[in-house]
């Protein structure tokens, strides 16, 4: 017995017989042998344990056999082995499996383990066994470390892990479907701006030529009864006819011009009068803001009437109408897109004559339009883009050029078709002719075309812009008014001065520190214009929506004012620009609509109350004086009238200034 076997482990011993003669068959039965005599035994033993050996896998581990010999006459005896892997262990006498793990357990008899063909391959005893006086049986159970080899963390893992790997594959794919349809977009939305590029520099009709060319191969266009071969038409001398070789398409000169001529067809030249004079004086995005409004409505206008626009440079603006669509009243099309276009330009004009400064309102636009054949085509290169050329188009840039600021200059031929479509009313013979020389005079008309029922809507998007556009337009107004009364101010506290006996003197009781605590930029100079701008807010607040009492006119008639100081040569105290800036904002407040002579008769309050004289202007003063005169303003007051005698006097100067 090793080291590792005990005493106590249950052997079998078996014991062969020798007899005195040969046999090749032993067979144990249960006579006694008769052949021969018995001259000796032959017995070895081996442990019950070596019958378990080499049943399970290696990783197969803490398998319980329980063996159970019940032999007759005799107690059952028990024994308790350890299966792990290939090896086997005796444990102990007795059942020492697990009760909770019975009920997992199985039984088998040792008889038909050994006599079991794949097993006595393994294990050969010589003779088959009987158990029919002792029985042994097995009973298998597993145990604790069976079960956590098998309920331990790899499944759980090997689940997360081929729950991570589909969840990664899937975001995978969703990403890569994502950018697949971002891509798709984008080159999408390449196309389309690329698509809308070409829409805008190009005529829709030039479009499938455009591209055919793009690639080399031309296609003519079957509508020829609509142009003429250019080969066939005769122009000036000045002209270039065109050729394949005189536009380039990208530098291939074996590739077709798309270049066509055009029997019939108005041009428009529109510039602004004064223009170089104004943007002179003016800041480059202001300049920009105004041709941006300007030509941007123009283009609306141009889309609902069927106007085709060439281009924009500097101010001038070139639309064309009758080509490359062709239409046979092009002429009149072209007369009332000038005439919307004139009208509107006005009103933009004094729209931003506010914004971007005097003189704006004063600018107006001179037209040009001329009729007959006309050249047109897209010229290739870096930048191509549509252009038309001929006579036509030197004549109505030159009508414009000599035209009058506000008025719109028409040729002969442009007058000879709307006269064929039966507007002769809508244009004047111009008394003189112009002309680049003495010889080469031309016989121009002045247009004032009606237009159509269908641009109403021109008229009510204009107005409802200007609604829009109203809250700005006032709280600009407000800033106004502020800045100028707080400049005011701020020069009455760096020099002060009130009034005083009903002159403006200089206020002795103001010490010294007081006018440095005046002129501070500390939290008291913030508080002061804060005053101020409240109380310009309140102050607008009261203005009715009349159509010429209203806090629009009391700023115009404040801003006229304002120049007319400037233009004063003698120095002005800032009391009294303080006093006739805030008169013209209050004169208007509150007021009814009507002239103080209709008023006396309708408003018995403020007849008595005023006694008749200027009533309106009265109760104007006296509503904003009860504003004024409010604690919040305290500060205001106490910068402007340090006295209570200033401020009587400071009181009249203002009520004066309203009534005249």
């Amino acid at each position: 017995i090793s080291e590792e076997e005990t005493a106590a482990e249950p052997v079998t011993t078996l014991i062969y017989p020798i007899l005195d003669q040969e046999q090749l068959n032993l067979e144990l039965t249960d006579r006694d042998v008769e052949e021969g005599e018995l001259v000796g035994t032959f017995s070895f033993g081996f442990f019950w344990r070596d019958l378990l050996r080499d049943i399970l896998p290696d990783r197969s581990r803490g398998i319980l056999v329980v063996t159970e010999l019940a032999c007759s006459g005799e107690d059952v005896v028990t024994f308790t082995y350890e299966i792990n892997g290939a090896a086997t262990s005796y444990l102990g006498v007795g059942d020492l499996s697990e009760v909770a793990y019975h009920r997992l357990g199985t039984s088998v008899m040792l008889e038909d383990i050994v006599n079991n063909s794949s097993a006595t391959e393994r294990h050969y005893t010589g003779l088959p066994l009987f158990q029919s006086s002792c029985p042994i049986k097995l009973r298998i159970y597993p145990s604790e470390m069976n079960e956590s080899d098998h309920h331990g963390p790899q499944p759980v893992i090997f689940t997360i892990c081929s729950v991570l790997v589909f969840l990664f594959a899937g975001v995978l794919f969703a990403l890569y479907d994502l950018l697949v349809k971002r891509r798709q977009r984008k080159v999408a939305h390449m196309a389309a701006r690329s698509s809308a590029i070409v829409s805008d520099l190009f005529p829709k009709e030039l479009h499938d030529r455009l591209y055919e060319a793009k690639e080399g191969s031309v296609k003519e266009n079957g509508k020829k009864n609509n142009r003429i071969s250019w080969a066939s038409a005769t122009y000036s001398k000045e002209r270039t006819s065109v050729s394949s070789d005189s536009v380039l398409a990208e530098g291939n000169t074996d590739v077709s011009s798309i270049a066509d001529i055009y029997p019939s067809a108005t041009i428009l030249y529109a510039g602004i009068a004064g223009f170089a004079s104004w943007s002179s004086k003016r800041d480059p995005r202001d300049v920009f803001k105004l041709l941006e409004a300007l030509f941007g409505s123009f283009d609306e206008i141009a889309e609902r009437q069927g106007i085709y626009k060439i281009e924009t440079s500097g101010d001038s603006y070139v639309a064309v109408c009758g080509l490359p669509k062709e239409r046979p009243d092009h002429a009149v099309r072209m007369a009332r897109f000038a005439t919307d276009c004139r009208d509107r330009s006005v009103e933009i004009m004094h729209s931003l004559d506010f914004e971007l400064g005097l003189g704006t309102a004063n600018l107006y636009l001179r037209f040009g339009l001329a009729s007959g054949p006309v050249g047109g085509g897209i010229l290739r290169g870096q930048r191509a883009r549509f252009q038309l050329f001929g006579d036509t188009v030197f004549t109505a840039e030159f009508l414009e050029r000599t035209g009058e600021a506000g008025r719109i200059q028409a040729s002969q031929t442009t007058a000879d078709l709307l006269c064929a479509a039966g507007k002769e009313n809508w244009m004047n013979k111009r008394p003189d002719k112009v002309g680049m020389s003495k010889d080469n005079l031309l016989v121009t008309f002045w247009i004032h075309a009606k237009t159509s029922d269908s641009l109403s809507t021109l008229s009510f998007a204009t107005s409802a812009s200007k609604t829009v556009s109203q809250p700005l337009r006032k709280e600009r107004m407000i800033n106004w008014f502020s800045e100028e009364l707080s400049n005011a101010t701020k020069q009455i506290v760096e020099s002060p001065e009130t009034l005083k006996d009903g002159s403006l003197a200089v206020a002795k009781e103001v010490k010294e520190g007081r006018i440095e605590q005046l002129i501070s930029e500390g939290e008291m100079s913030k508080k002061l214009i804060l005053q101020i701008q409240f109380l310009v807010e309140a102050i607008s607040s009261m203005h009715m929506d009349h159509p010429f009492h209203n806090f629009e006119h009391a700023f115009h008639i404040a801003s006229s004012l304002s120049k007319m100081l400037d233009q004063v040569d003698c120095e002005i105290p800032p009391v009294t620009r303080f006093a006739a800036i805030f008169a013209a904002l209050i004169h208007e407040i509150d007021h009814p609509g009507l002239d103080n002579e209709h008023l006396s008769s309708s408003h018995v309050v403020l007849r008595e109350g005023y006694r008749r004289k200027s009533m309106t202007q009265h109760h104007a003063f006296e509503l904003a004086w009860i504003i004024f005169s409010d604690k919040k303003y305290q500060e205001l007051r106490s910068r402007l009238c340090p006295t209570d005698d200033s401020l009587a006097c400071f009181r009249q100067l203002v009520l004066d200034c309203v009534i005249a």
